[in-house]
């Protein structure tokens, strides 16, 4: 490990010259732990505990890299918060940006994954590969750089909370418990806390899975050549814990991230109070009310519970919106399967403001006709679509780098997409008519309105 720092640090000092460091590195090879042939996709154990999942592809002419490691800025107080947002923003580039024309790599850190995201191509796949080790080793903080994201955020901010329909987005945040940067936390945001912030996330590599997509053999390096690479580069990552009795399981889970890390995030991350809420704001002089009714609740996750869930979203979309009553009328479904699985079915539209409860009756209505006659035709139509788009995406390795990190991320089975064209056929008219039932119900529903500030009572 001595020889693998000092070289990658005389690298460093060179200032990213080409120089093959990798030639002088102890090399460290991965443990396959799956193949997924079907799909040309293998996942490797590395001895520090990262997984890299690997997805040849020459028919791309870039290498797609993504990492991730669960917590995230949830795992921090409510003061820290948006140090943490911005803690990816204050990690310095170890190179001149001329020196690597295609090669883009950024690091973040959302409300729940640490996360890097990178292209490159196939000649500047070491490159990439040592910026990560800087990432990860050697970070350099830019607080420039970071006063530039804060001072950006504080300006969205001002202008968002200028618009009236946000006053409603907030008021929901607040109903579903939902953390977000406000204002009062951009004031308190600083630089050393996020530093700080950075290298807690970013200084244990056993959490971490890497994704790597696209052109990984071909000419540039043979696919032997490129594997040995980046287990060696990844496989030196530093690791918090000993994985020698981990990496020995027969089926280790998604990470090792604690028990009482995903406990911290489950607290962070209340479920929506159950029942019926009611929230009416008053913002702005528009002619219009605008409603949002949400549906929530606890599901549990199978392709075929998510495909009717899709579909039926699809049929109400096109019920509401053939409604003239319902003025913008959309139905939008988000699935939230980590750390726990919610489903939220949100229908917004707007109205007059005195045609207010009448427009929830014809929603009510929309969703009795729904329970009662879910189209084939409209369904198979829908279908159709999804089959043949799924089928384009097959062939784009774009798609496949946002699946199998999605996969990963989820912990769920890379091969349930070999399954997908078998999956479209559970939509029927009766399965649809039943996820009615199941889903949109009353019993645990948010009904939000935003109206105008003249009719606030005084």
């Amino acid at each position: 490990m001595k020889l693998y720092k000092s070289y990658f640090l005389l690298f460093i000092a060179a200032g990213f010259s080409l120089t093959v460091v990798a030639q002088n590195l102890k090399p460290i090879r991965g443990t396959i732990n799956q193949k997924y042939s079907e799909i040309k996709t293998w996942s490797y154990d590395l001895p520090n505990g990262a997984r890299m999942v690997i997805r040849p592809d020459d028919s791309s002419s870039v290498i797609q890299i993504r990492a991730f490691s669960p917590g995230g800025a949830l795992l921090f107080p409510q003061d820290d918060y948006a140090s943490a947002v911005c803690a990816g923003d204050i990690i310095a580039a170890p190179f001149e940006k001329k020196d690597v024309a295609s090669l883009h790599m950024t690091a973040g850190v959302d409300s729940r994954y640490a996360t890097l995201t990178a292209s490159c191509t196939a000649p500047e796949l070491e490159k990439a590969l040592q910026l990560i080790y800087s990432y990860f080793t050697d970070p350099k903080a830019d607080k420039a750089a970071f006063n530039t994201k804060v001072a950006r955020l504080k300006k969205e901010e001002r202008l968002r909370l200028s618009l009236p329909e946000n006053v409603l987005s907030d008021t929901l945040s607040a109903v579903c418990g939902q953390r977000r940067v406000t204002m009062a936390a951009l004031q308190s945001a600083n630089a050393d806390r996020a530093f700080a912030i950075f290298k807690s996330l970013f200084g244990n590599a056993a959490n971490f899975t890497f994704v790597l997509t696209g052109k990984l053999s071909g000419t540039a390096f043979n696919e032997s050549r490129k594997l040995n690479l980046i287990s060696t580069y990844l496989g030196a990552l530093p690791s918090k814990k000993d994985m020698s009795q981990e990496l020995a399981k027969p089926n280790r889970s998604r990470s090792t991230f604690s028990t009482e890390g995903e406990q911290v995030l489950l607290k962070a991350i209340p479920q929506v109070p159950a029942g019926k809420i009611y929230r009416t704001v008053y913002a702005g002089n528009s002619p219009y009310a605008t409603v949002k009714l949400i549906y929530h609740g606890n599901y549990e996750f199978s392709d075929s519970t998510d495909l009717q869930l899709k579909v039926m979203t699809y049929l109400l979309g096109q019920q509401l919106g053939s409604r003239a009553e319902l003025k913008n009328a959309t139905a939008l479904l988000s699935i939230d399967r980590y750390p726990r699985r919610n489903f939220f079915i949100t229908i917004t539209y707007q109205c007059p403001p005195q045609e207010l409860q009448s427009s929830i009756k014809d929603v009510q209505e929309s969703i009795k006709n729904l329970q009662q006659h879910a189209s084939p035709d409209v369904i198979k139509l829908y279908v159709t679509e999804q089959r043949q788009l799924l089928k384009k995406q097959f062939f784009n390795n774009g798609f496949w780098t946002d699946y199998l990190e999605t996969k990963f991320k989820l912990g769920e089975d890379p091969y349930d997409i070999a399954h997908y064209p078998y999956y479209f056929r559970k939509a029927t008219s009766l399965s649809i008519q039943q996820a009615v039932t199941d889903f949109l119900t009353t019993e645990n529903c948010v009904q939000a309105v935003l109206l105008p500030t003249r009719m606030r009572r005084k």
